[in-house]
């Protein structure tokens, strides 16, 4: 502060209409100049409509009221219009002035910044503590759940009472939780038609892949010979856990009869089957988890060939989204894996194993309100990369029994027969086959919305993450993810990696772009 005396340092500020103010210019009347740090905060507020109520009595003795922050004229005039004040706010975001007066300062004990932080949250108000090792203010709430980025609240407050309150985004952390990662895992071989144990192995060195999307195997390298036969599930439990369930596809002899390659597909490939569409109308009337139960139960479970139904699957529907929605079919016969997977990647819907007596359960259900966001430039996540895919048809020939059509993709999305046209896209040629000469618009419009850009992020998660929560994320749950770029993009989870050790990897699966974005993409790799 400057002391008692003291010629005031002239200065010159815009108000907030812009208008250019100068001290010099209030010379022979009475001015009353106040600092305040910050606009629309309740301290703040209040004072300013003190001397709005009272600048009447101010004007009548020939003073003016003259605040002064470092809020920009855009927020004064905001201050202003939202609370009807009456005198003049100069803006001083680069802090000169407020300089100049000496009134910005922190209050310092022992040689530490002195200050009370406090978090408001939910209508809750919390002390923040200063953790020195991380550098950051830390609580602990109770918070609708965790692993997110979220706004509260956050007011300093420093030992001359000087407040500041503002809107900041703040990470809510888990609760501590230890993992111990077991070396020994066992896995439970399990006969296909009743899920009798028939064998069981234990070993130290295990890999596994839950991946919906691109749907890769799972390999099991074991040194010794073993009984079960293609078909048979395996089950991976580790520290008493059901990590993964699987279908054997394989089973390789190599280096004799000591190792044994076991080639495992997902858990949900026991509905890698054509069927015959029924019940469609279940989606929009009912709900689309329970057109799967319907389907599963009259196909796969329940079916009039009861030699090949499967007889130890349960099935719950813990939730009922109606949607409309169609399914895509040849001729009333689709794959049923492939419709479901589908749904989890549009729709959030999971598809969850347990394994217990004897007996596998099914749950389906839809994934709500458990949307993380995933800052992959922060502790926990490591391994960071993104892949990118692309697949764009720009001209289509169209043979047909009388004639001979050739369409042209504009990157307006539109078509054209005239090749010279200045606006065609760039890409791929494709010749297709119809009878009729008047659907060969149509066969070359759904040739063009083949199109496709696909992009792939994965990285690796800490398990015991006290910023996520790893325990939630399964296959189809849904993310936003903040990429190196500062990019967010809302994706899901398409495949899930897990090697036994104290991180599992994730692949957010095929993001796809608008169709114009995706041409403007191409252009710029000429």
């Amino acid at each position: 502060m400057l002391e008692a005396g003291t010629k005031a340092p002239d200065f010159e500020l815009p108000d907030q209409n812009g208008e250019m103010h100068k001290l010099s210019d209030y010379a022979g009347r009475k001015v009353i100049l106040y600092f305040y740090p910050k606009d629309n905060t309740p301290g703040c507020t209040k004072q300013a409509c003190g001397f709005s109520e009272r600048y009447p009595q101010f004007t009548e003795k020939d003073a003016v009221v003259l605040g002064v922050s470092k809020d920009s004229v855009a927020s004064h005039k905001k201050f202003e219009e939202k609370y009807g004040l009456t005198f003049t706010l100069l803006a001083d975001p680069e802090r000169k002035v407020i300089e100049a007066y000496d009134v910005w300062k922190e209050k310092k004990n022992y040689g530490k910044v002195s200050m009370s932080v406090k978090a408001t949250f939910n209508n809750i108000e919390y002390d923040l503590v200063y953790n020195e090792q991380s550098g950051f203010y830390e609580i602990e709430i109770e918070a609708p759940k965790t692993g997110g980025i979220y706004n509260a609240e956050i007011t300093f407050k420093d030992l001359i009472e000087n407040t500041e309150t503002s809107t900041k985004k703040i990470q809510i952390w888990a609760k501590e939780k230890s993992i111990n990662v077991s070396k020994e895992t066992l896995v439970y071989f399990l006969s296909k038609t009743d899920l009798e144990i028939k064998d069981v192995i234990e070993f130290e060195n295990y890999e596994y892949i839950i991946d919906e999307e691109t749907n890769k195997n799972t390999i099991f390298n074991i040194m010794k010979k073993i009984n079960a036969e293609n078909g048979d599930i395996v089950v991976l439990q580790r520290n008493g856990n059901i990590d993964y369930a699987g279908k054997i596809k394989d089973i390789e002899n190599e280096d004799g009869e000591l190792k044994r390659k076991v080639t495992l597909k997902y858990i949900s490939n026991i509905f890698d089957r054509k069927i015959i569409l029924e019940n469609e109308n279940l989606i929009s009337e009912v709900g689309i988890e329970d057109f799967i139960a319907k389907e599963i139960y009259n196909n796969f479970t329940n079916s009039d060939d009861t030699l090949l139904n499967i007889k130890w699957l349960d099935v719950e529907v813990k939730t009922h989204t109606k949607i409309t929605k169609s399914v895509d079919n040849d001729n009333g016969i689709y794959n049923f894996h492939t419709f479901i997977t589908n749904c989890s990647q549009n729709y959030n819907i999971v598809l969850d194993f347990s394994y217990v007596n004897k007996r596998i359960k099914l749950t389906i259900y839809k994934q709500e309100n458990e949307v993380q966001l995933i800052d992959t430039t922060i502790q926990d996540i490591s391994n960071y990369a993104e892949k990118f895919e692309t697949s764009v048809i720009s001209k289509v020939v169209v043979k047909t029994n009388t004639d001979i059509q050739t369409w042209y993709l504009l990157s307006d999305r539109t078509t054209t027969q005239n090749k010279d046209d200045v606006n065609r896209a760039i890409g791929d040629i494709e010749t297709v086959y119809t009878a009729k000469s008047e659907d060969a618009m149509q066969t070359a419009l759904d040739k063009f919305k083949s199109n496709t850009y696909n992009h792939y992020i994965s990285f690796k998660i800490n398990k015991n993450s006290k910023l996520f929560d790893v325990d939630k994320m399964k296959v189809g749950t849904p993310l936003s993810v903040r990429t190196n770029n500062n990019i967010i993009l809302d994706t899901y989870i398409s495949a899930i990696k897990d090697d036994g050790s104290n991180f599992i990897e994730i692949t957010c699966g095929n993001m796809r772009v608008n169709f114009i974005d995706k041409l403007l993409k191409e252009r710029n790799k000429e």
